[in-house]
């Protein structure tokens, strides 16, 4: 009967952990995806909307 029981508690365990884990993945993917996004990674601003990185660039003269 012990050994019934300590199964059962480690599958909910298991249950548990791989529901925790899967959505520590997700959430790292997520992360990843809207990280790397060229907007972000520019740091330009959207005040102009004919050319919103204008104050990143560098200027030409």
């Amino acid at each position: 009967l012990w050994g019934i029981s300590y199964f059962t508690v480690d599958i909910n365990d298991f249950r548990r952990n791989l529901i925790f884990n899967l959505g520590l993945y997700a959430e790292g993917i997520w992360l990843a995806r809207n990280l790397s996004d060229s907007d972000i990674s520019q740091g330009c601003s959207h005040t102009d909307t004919r050319n919103p990185c204008a104050a990143s660039e560098p200027s030409k003269t």
